[in-house]
């Protein structure tokens, strides 16, 4: 008996077991749980040139799969995220991350230079002359424990008693 025959054997034998049950679930998903009382709605639906849309009916879920779309997502290129690292001077403190939205390719050549797909590809901001204040007090604490070492107090010489002359 070839593999796949035994194995559908084997799960028919489960099947029919009376004794076995199903464990309680630790939890479950709300959505999924309304999906299945609503008949499966609402679904996402999705297209390779348009936005997504959500079918809350059949008749809805019918006209959009007339127009190209599925419930598999499709992935398309915008819109995207772009970032930038704005260095004016009145982020001096910080620098600040400008993001933007762009819907076509247009958009995006229109942006021009140092737009980036991901924070994590930003060029590292300047450093900011900022300092803590615990921080600063600790590192001057340091500095005045290292200049004001104790010097060695000069020994104490005991004096001697003076013997009386007879």
């Amino acid at each position: 008996m070839d593999e796949q025959k035994k194995l559908s054997q084997d799960l028919s034998e489960l099947f029919n077991v009376p004794n076995i049950t199903n464990r309680e679930p630790l939890a479950h998903n709300l959505n999924e749980s309304q999906r299945l009382k609503n008949f499966g709605y609402p679904k996402h639906m999705f297209h390779e040139q348009m936005s997504a849309e959500i079918a809350v009916n059949e008749a809805q879920e019918n006209l959009l799969r007339s127009r190209g779309y599925s419930e598999y997502y499709k992935h398309k290129a915008y819109p995207a995220m772009r970032f930038k690292r704005n260095l004016a001077t009145k982020f001096k403190a910080d620098s600040f991350v400008e993001a933007r939205t762009v819907k076509t390719e247009a958009e995006d050549d229109k942006l021009g230079e140092g737009w980036f797909d991901s924070i994590d590809k930003l060029p590292e901001g300047p450093k900011s002359d900022h300092e803590d204040p615990a921080v600063r007090i600790a590192r001057l604490e340091e500095q005045l424990a290292a200049k004001t070492q104790p010097v060695a107090a000069p020994a104490v010489v005991k004096p001697q008693p003076v013997k009386p002359a007879v």
